[in-house]
């Protein structure tokens, strides 16, 4: 049976810099999701909000909310955390407790690079590089489960690095940067884009036009389990994620070209106020 790999000597002391970081991180956060006139609801929020209210201990939904849980889709976790911590009702709660697991995914992403390269220096840089990522801001901005997520796979990422044998390397390194990198060009376009779709149509209209953008997204994730079954079955079990990169570029350009000469109203009206 292997031995757990011995902690590096450092460590306590990056420890205590990562929970200052990361304290720092979900105090700035909270204080940024409070400020008046932030929007901060995108669907998926307003999905999750739903099912906490429908799982709410506390506070008996109305019967609208009864009526629409079933139908969502997401797992019952994030909403449960949710409804129990008292944020079903109080969005303040809400956007607390997701500041809050924010910060604890800034300290998982310094512990795993601490035990993953058995630097406190990179380590700290990491965990700092991951909390001022625009994605991360954008991400905050809404009740989503991206950060317990993060939080806990870096948990379990970090978990394995501290039991497995063989000592840090450059490969590790590289896989960390490359997690980095992905992640700041990971989710960047879905609130722009509902921004931008909720301000060029009318009020009356917002309600159609987030169901119209939402379902096709919705059908698509139900068929592509199937096709990337089928391409892991080729020789070369890379052509799941070539395909995805491909579609995702073509998606965004495709958007790009459509829609780069159509500005919302208030845009138009500052084009033509004079200077």
């Amino acid at each position: 049976m292997n031995s757990p790999r011995p902690l590096p000597k450092a460590l306590p002391a990056a420890w205590l810099v990562l929970a200052a970081l990361s304290i720092g991180a979900a105090a700035v956060a909270a204080r940024f999701t409070w400020q008046p006139g932030l929007a901060s609801l995108h669907d998926d929020s307003v999905s999750y909000l739903v099912m906490a209210q429908a799982f709410a201990p506390f506070h008996a939904a109305s019967a609208a909310v009864m009526a629409a849980w079933p139908y969502e889709k997401y797992p019952p976790a994030f909403p449960l955390l949710i409804a129990v911590s008292g944020g079903a009702f109080d969005w303040r709660i809400a956007h607390a407790l997701v500041a809050a697991c924010f910060g604890a995914s800034v300290f998982m992403v310094g512990v795993y690079a601490r035990l993953a390269i058995g630097s406190a220096a990179i380590a700290v840089a990491a965990a700092a590089a991951y909390a001022l990522l625009p994605g991360s801001w954008l991400l905050v901005k809404g009740i989503l489960s991206e950060f317990p997520y993060i939080a806990l796979a870096f948990a379990a990422l970090a978990l394995y690095e501290r039991h497995r044998r063989e000592a840090p390397s450059r490969r590790s390194a590289l896989a960390l940067g490359l997690l980095l990198a992905r992640s700041a060009l990971s989710q960047m376009d879905v609130p722009t884009r509902t921004s931008y779709v909720m301000a060029v149509v009318t009020p009356a209209e917002r309600a159609a036009a987030a169901s119209v953008t939402a379902v096709p997204r919705s059908l698509a994730s139900s068929i592509s389990p199937a096709l990337a079954g089928m391409l892991l079955s080729a020789p070369f079990a890379g052509w799941p994620l070539i395909a995805c990169g491909c579609l995702k570029i073509a998606y965004d350009l495709g958007l790009l070209l459509a829609f780069r000469h159509i500005k919302p109203p208030e845009e138009m009206v500052h084009a033509r106020s004079p200077p």
